[in-house]
């Protein structure tokens, strides 16, 4: 809209279709080279992170799963050793009946009786615990457990190499991790070196426009923008 020289108001309109490229940076000292280097570097870390985080997990549920089996033997010597305990007290308290045994040695018997009931309620807690935790790390209620065997039958250190070099732990994805945040930070140390030069930063836009939509794509109806700017920190 306008006013003409008469002074009455003018209704005019323009149309335009633009393909533009808002902002390109020539990058003469390396700073994008280095935020790109640096974002990648930091998903690769993240990578990393994770499969750290996966193995963590797996150790876990194993350390955890040995703590069950572990626990529910100590269960079960538990219990064996509290029903000797009563059988014990049971003997002295008939001897003591017939004249051959003394108080002192029935009451000696039934605090060991009760001293062993007590110590198989609380392993009995503790593998309660272990199971729940178990269970919490896996996320579901465990039903199919691998084969229980007892731990003395268990060749822990069957597939274990001999002589497993020391660059092994470079393969640790908690290590790499490291190492990609750090090339990651050097990256950026390059970002901001970079950013003391000056950015010279290009807009360009390319299209057509016409004041009536029927011509809007004609010949000669082309309109184009460049933009260079130059930045100085």
């Amino acid at each position: 809209g306008g006013f003409a020289k008469s002074g009455q108001d003018i209704i005019y309109g323009r149309y335009d279709v633009e393909l533009s490229i808002s902002s390109f940076e020539l990058d003469f000292w390396g700073r994008v080279k280095n935020l790109e280097k640096s974002a990648l570097e930091s998903y690769l870390a993240t990578v990393e992170a994770r499969e750290a985080f996966r193995l963590s997990l797996i150790t876990d549920v194993g350390r955890a799963y040995f703590t069950l089996l572990e626990l529910e033997e100590r269960v079960a010597l538990a219990h064996a050793a509290w029903q000797n305990r009563v059988e014990n007290r049971r003997l002295i308290e008939k001897r003591r009946e017939v004249g051959l045994g003394s108080e002192l040695d029935f009451l000696t018997a039934d605090a060991a009786a009760e001293n062993a009931r007590i110590a198989l309620i609380e392993l009995d807690r503790r593998r309660a615990i272990a199971n729940n935790a178990l269970n919490m790390l896996v996320g579901t209620h465990l039903k199919d457990l691998p084969p229980k065997h007892p731990l003395a039958e268990i060749d822990f250190l069957r597939n274990l190499p001999i002589a497993v070099p020391s660059e092994i732990l470079l393969h640790r994805p908690d290590i790499k991790a490291a190492e990609h945040r750090l090339i990651a930070a050097n990256a950026n140390i390059g970002a901001a070196r970079a950013a003391f030069f000056p950015r010279i930063d290009l807009s360009l836009g390319y299209g057509t426009a016409s004041s009536l939509l029927s011509g809007l794509f004609d010949k000669g109806t082309k309109a184009w923008s460049f933009t260079p700017q130059l930045t100085q920190p």
